[in-house]
């Protein structure tokens, strides 16, 4: 596979505006452009027709020279045939040594135009998508009206068909605004994502979370997508901001009438993408099971005690995102400090403080201290309503094994932060339940 790194991309939206930019820039007239064998050194003709130019300063806007070896100029628009100049800055320039914002090389590292693209559609429908067909279109569509490069399916599965099968021999998927979602089939069937999807064609951020799916291929759809009322049909849907499995298995619904929009890939490309550049931050990460019982003590015991045996404790301390009667998660860190990440230097939002204060993180911590990935239950103990508010239902502040706690599971499965713990409870006698572990 062709492999092609992941950052910086220009979006295609980008691209094309660098052209329009570009085609502007030419400088105005002030010599005759009608000379036909010009040896003026010095002239700044507009439009020069030369056809054996020697003039190594001009700042022809378009240079129709069939044999141009002007080696400074900045032509906006340049059409020579044989360019030799290594160091224009021409906004279109089929100059395959340069490194012009668009590069139509086949054979470099650009990858703008030659990546599979993965979006969620900004368009919500009906479960009567028109079968796998019209889900399809669709998509393609949505691309074409965003300038998306490629051919793009709906990961929907049908009786008998599972979504991801549909993707046929394509891999390396990244978003519209160029962050990293999956290496192949096998991730996304794994669940192993980068980043969630949660954007839509024109890099927007999607705010409804859930999407159709059908997984797996079975009767969990709606009539193969052609039903768009659905009775006595529960069809299975994914969440647009879920990391995991979640982002195609979240919940199923009653009836085919609400209208959910649909995730999109492209398949043209099968790419080796290599990750993106850790960040150098703060880590977090989730526990095992953490048993209640010993108080905060014991919690950041156990965070402690894994980060040392992975090996990334070496002088940091590590505590757990628990919430207490008196003290809230925020009150537990510095969000001054460096923002957090991954174990795989991913972050998980940009700064330390847009950790709390943003609706979404950029990616969920689904990752224990060793870097693998996370295979417990899609639930941690939080103990509040949210990152800001002290505690409401704690375990007797993680002493008792009697009554309830709040849990979550955004911290797990998903990138939304706007209502973290929600109102979901735990029994504080069950065992299953991690901590979100992250350093101080």
């Amino acid at each position: 596979m062709k492999r092609t790194r992941v950052f910086p991309v220009v979006p295609p939206l980008l691209a094309a505006a660098a052209l329009m930019l570009g085609a502007c820039n030419g400088p105005s007239e002030t010599d005759d452009p009608a000379d036909t064998a010009d040896t003026d050194v010095s002239d700044t003709d507009v439009v020069d027709t030369d056809v054996a130019d020697t003039d190594l300063s001009d700042t022809d806007a378009p240079d129709t020279d069939l044999g141009d070896t002007d080696t400074s100029d900045t032509d906006g628009v340049d059409t020579d045939v044989v360019d030799t100049d290594v160091s224009d800055t021409d906004a279109l320039d089929t100059d395959v040594s340069d490194t012009d914002v668009v590069d139509t090389d086949v054979s470099d590292t650009d990858i703008a135009m030659t990546v599979n693209y993965a979006f969620i559609t900004s368009t919500p429908y009906n479960g009567n998508l028109g079968g796998l067909a019209g889900a399809d279109q669709k998509c393609q569509d949505a691309a074409d009206a965003a300038s998306l490069p490629g051919t793009y399916v709906a990961l929907l599965s049908t009786n008998g068909v599972d979504a991801t099968s549909r993707l046929g021999s394509a891999a390396g998927w990244v978003r519209p605004d160029g962050k990293f979602v999956a290496s192949d089939v096998a991730d996304l069937n794994d669940g192993l994502n980068y980043y969630p999807l949660r954007v839509n064609e024109f890099g927007g951020t999607v705010v409804k979370r859930l999407v159709w799916t059908g997984d797996s291929a079975g009767t969990s759809n709606c009539a193969d997508w052609t039903d768009s009322l659905g009775t006595g049909i529960f069809p299975q849907l994914g969440e647009a901001s879920a990391i995991g499995f979640g982002y195609r298995n979240h919940v199923t619904i009653s009836g085919c009438a609400a209208n959910q929009p649909l995730m999109c890939f492209g398949v043209d490309h099968t790419l080796t993408l290599e990750p993106p550049e850790p960040v150098t931050g703060r880590i977090a990460f989730l526990s095992q099971a953490f048993p209640v019982g010993g108080g905060l003590a014991a919690a950041d015991a156990q965070c402690q005690l894994e980060a040392d045996n992975a090996g990334i404790g070496g002088g940091r301390t590590f505590l757990a995102a628990l919430a207490t009667t008196t003290a809230s998660i925020r009150s537990r860190f510095d969000t001054n400090g460096l923002p957090w990440v991954r174990v795989d230097g991913v972050p998980l939002a940009p700064t330390a403080a847009a950790f709390f204060d943003d609706d979404y993180w950029q990616t969920a911590a689904n990752m224990l201290a060793d870097g693998s990935q996370y295979g417990g239950s899609p639930r941690v103990w939080s103990g509040a309503q949210d990152m800001d508010s002290v505690g409401l239902n704690t375990c007797g502040n993680w002493t008792a094994t009697t009554g309830q706690a709040n849990i979550s599971d955004a911290m797990v499965n998903t990138a939304l932060l706007d209502v973290p713990a929600s109102m979901q409870m735990l029994e504080c006698n069950l065992t299953f339940a991690g901590l979100l572990c992250m350093e101080e």
